[in-house]
């Protein structure tokens, strides 16, 4: 605690120190190797494959679906998947009003998570067609 200094809120002091404490960790040799050569040739395989849809290419294939969608369709996407509201927040946006009848949001929320779901099975159709992702999913 001597060396906080108020510059900011002790939460992100306790942030910072623990990503401090997390590289220093990781820079460490002795953290790297586990003993058992399989399990170290798969840890360090693992470490150099990056997983299909965190590359690029495929992250900016599935951008390139996600902008031909309809611009409702994508709103509804960005309010639940990258903002994570909850389906009566992205009701009460959908709706453009701030406060209406308990019936109505229910019912658009309803509506707004089947097409949520008939949207998901779109764009996973799509996805596998263009090979972004495995035929099981």
């Amino acid at each position: 605690m001597a060396s906080f200094k108020l510059g900011c809120s002790v939460r992100t002091w306790l942030y910072l120190l623990a990503r401090h404490a997390a590289a220093r960790f990781r820079r460490s040799p002795w953290n790297r190797r586990t003993g058992d050569s399989r399990l170290d040739a798969l840890v360090e395989l693992a470490r150099t494959r990056t997983q299909p849809w965190l590359r690029t290419d495929v992250k900016d294939r599935f951008k390139v679906l996600r902008d031909a969608l309809d611009p409702d369709d994508r709103t509804l996407l960005v309010l639940r998947v990258d903002r994570g509201l909850s389906w009566e927040e992205v009701a009460r946006v959908m709706l453009g009003v701030e406060t209406t009848a308990d019936a109505d949001l229910s019912r658009e929320s309803d509506r707004l998570r089947k097409r949520y779901q008939l949207l998901k099975d779109e764009l996973r159709r799509q996805a596998r067609d263009l090979g972004l992702v495995d035929e099981k999913a």
